[in-house]
């Protein structure tokens, strides 16, 4: 199987991920990061920017590699329609009319939009569907195409907004009965894309994040950014046994601790660094409540599910508190993550908020979607050319499904007929018996009726013989006692004739 790859591309860095489908399941190949490359005039450096790509992933990987990356740097804008059913060539100018009339702010010739249906509704004996439209500008597609023409064959085949490819990703393990909240808290911006049973419903994005944050935190404490963003690092939100809505007291006891003690000062005080902190974390409660108000406004539902993403989601107990002013449940990325990641892998567990984001565009990357079912700004020509690759790629690998069962059924054939050539040779070594067989058995024959003759003639004898039992016990009757006996003989009757005394002759016998 190719690998499929996410670029998740942000001001700040680049994240990829690179995973690989194996028996229905998507294995963890590789994951990196690195800071995102700018020229002078703070475009995207196109060649460091490749040459970061190949120096992690080798060549060979990329030739076998499907790519979906984000549309960065780039104005997204989110809305969802209500249509009847129709065929698709009506149902293309049908949402193209209706967004163009209700988007804002009003779309010009270099405006693109691509759409989903997210649900198919039949109400009233009437099939309805509710459709995703998504809006971005032609000249960030054309860039990003310009940009991965320097891969060669590693073309993207899915550019994809990530607040289309995050709903995608949680859907199947969130539950539809709950609207949930994706809070992603990037370098320059906070993303809130809202899923309704499951699907992207409603998205804002909101120019403040972490790069306002340590411009601001730099310039209060004197110092460098990078200093900032190493205390952020490590100290994150910190924990003060202190009433924090009594400013006045704060501030007195900010000034004493700083400068009433002859004791050295750590590098950055506690307590200022605290309530610069909770400046920060109370405007984003209010960014984030007020898009829950508007959609509320909008969709007459509430948010009850909240998942952090981002690299603001690392800073520590900065989620455990918002999470406690905003309420709801909060959801934990492992519950949400359906991958297998190898032993020599495992540390992306620990980076799965920043990695997540890459990792929806990899699993997004429609090999089996239909068309109307995702959100791609890939440009029609390509799309024809992808889909004749992947349909390539289908021949190929059904040829050798093909190939492989007739040889497996070549060699059972080959198996059959060598174990009845066996048995034929078995068969004639028999046939050749059977002469002798047929000999001897005539012999037996031949001796059972010579026995059956024999057998005929003690029976024939059998029954003519005298019963001599009978005749001697009647002998031993009828002479006296007186007369013993020393001999008897039995012979057959012979007559004769005796002459007559009185003249005439007798007939007698012995």
């Amino acid at each position: 199987m190719p690998f499929l790859v996410g670029i998740d591309v942000g001001r700040f860095s680049v994240k990829v991920s690179c995973i690989e489908k194996k028996r229905g399941k998507n294995i963890l190949v590789d994951f990196f990061s690195f800071r995102t490359p700018y020229t002078q005039k703070f475009s995207l450096d196109e060649k460091e920017f490749i040459n970061q790509l190949v120096s992690f992933l080798p060549a060979r990987m990329w030739e076998r590699a499907y790519v979906g990356v984000n549309i960065y740097f780039s104005p997204v804008s989110v809305l969802t329609l209500d249509l009847p059913k129709m065929k698709k060539k009506e149902l293309n100018m049908a949402v193209i009319t209706e967004a163009k009339r209700r988007i804002i702010p009003p779309p010009d010739v270099n405006t693109l939009f691509e759409y989903a249906i997210s649900e198919e509704v039949k109400k009233d004996h009437a099939t309805r569907y509710k459709i995703l439209v998504v809006r971005t500008e032609k000249n960030f597609i054309d860039e990003i195409l310009h940009v991965f023409e320097m891969l060669g064959e590693a073309l993207p085949v899915f550019i994809s907004p990530l607040c289309f490819t995050l709903a995608e990703f949680f859907s199947p393990h969130l539950s539809k009965e709950k609207d949930t909240a994706v809070i992603d808290m990037g370098f320059d911006s906070i993303d809130i894309s809202i899923l309704q049973r499951g699907k992207l419903s409603f998205y804002r994005n909101i120019k403040f994040g972490l790069k306002d944050i340590t411009s601001h935190f730099s310039e209060v404490l004197g110092l460098e950014i990078k200093e900032v963003e190493k205390i952020i690092k490590e100290k994150g939100v910190p924990q003060v046994d202190v009433d924090l809505s009594d400013r006045v007291k704060i501030a007195e006891e900010i000034m004493r601790q700083k400068y009433g003690s002859l004791k050295k000062q750590e590098e950055v005080n506690i307590l200022e660094l605290r309530m610069l902190w909770q400046t920060e974390m109370e405007r984003i409660i209010q960014e984030i409540r007020r898009t829950f108000v508007y959609y509320r406004r909008q969709e007459e539902r509430n948010v009850e599910t909240l998942i952090f993403l981002g690299g603001g989601s690392k800073i520590k107990g900065l989620i455990e508190f918002l999470n406690t002013q905003i309420g709801g449940e909060f959801k934990n990325l492992d519950s949400l993550v359906d991958i297998e990641i190898p032993p020599a892998k495992e540390e992306f567990r620990k980076e799965l908020s920043v990695f997540v984001p890459s990792l929806s565009l990899a699993t997004g990357i429609p090999l089996e979607k239909r068309e109307i079912e995702t959100i791609n700004f890939l440009p029609l020509s390509l799309k024809k050319r992808e889909r004749r690759l992947i349909w390539q790629i289908e021949v190929v690998v059904i040829g050798a499904i093909f190939l492989v069962f007739s040889f497996l059924g070549w060699v059972r054939l080959s198996v059959e007929n060598l174990t009845l050539k066996n048995k034929i040779k078995k068969i004639d070594e028999k046939l050749k018996t059977i002469p002798a067989l047929l000999a001897t058995l005539n012999e037996f024959k031949q001796r059972g009726a010579i026995i059956k003759e024999k057998s005929e003639t003690v029976e024939r004898l059998l029954r003519k013989r005298l019963d001599f039992p009978s005749l001697l016990k009647e002998i031993t009757l009828r002479v006296p006692q007186k007369i013993f006996l020393l001999s008897l003989k039995i012979e057959k009757r012979v007559s004769f004739n005796i002459l007559n005394t009185f003249g005439g002759e007798q007939e007698s016998s012995e």
